[in-house]
């Protein structure tokens, strides 16, 4: 903004810049998160609830925010041959992505593809989870 004052200062929009002598503190920079070890996985599956074991594996092995695994439709899905099963992160009924980038296809780990089976044959695979319960979880 003030990038842009100054320049209407230049061209003679205005006489000065009226922010030029507010003082802006240094970019924060973000802590990053720190990376679950082994042990802290094994403990955090083997203590949740097992109504969130399931998302819980898929957001850890796939790399999937809570919200585009708890949207899951099985529908997202898409075999590629001898490639394997892919899971299709785009926009549906149940959800919207944080920014089109979001959108993407993401090779399914050999876990989640087991655990498949034993999720619904078609629609939400997680029917009675919300963003907000696995939030909670989580936390």
């Amino acid at each position: 903004m003030n990038h842009f004052l100054d320049w209407t200062v230049y061209e003679g929009h205005r006489e000065r810049n009226p922010f030029r002598t507010v003082l802006l503190d240094r970019k924060v920079r973000p802590a990053p998160y720190s990376v679950l070890t082994d042990d802290e996985v094994r403990q955090l599956l083997t203590f949740a609830d097992d109504r969130f074991r399931d998302v819980m594996l898929f957001c850890l092995l796939s790399g999937m925010r809570s919200g585009e695994a708890v949207g899951l439709l099985r529908d997202d899905f898409v075999s590629k041959g001898n490639l394997g099963l892919f899971t299709l992160v785009r926009p549906n009924r149940l959800r919207q992505l944080k920014t089109d980038a979001s959108e993407r296809t993401i090779p399914l780990h050999p876990v989640l593809q087991d655990r498949l089976s034993s999720l619904p044959s078609e629609g939400p695979l997680f029917p009675r989870l919300s963003v907000n319960d696995v939030t909670k979880a989580f936390t």
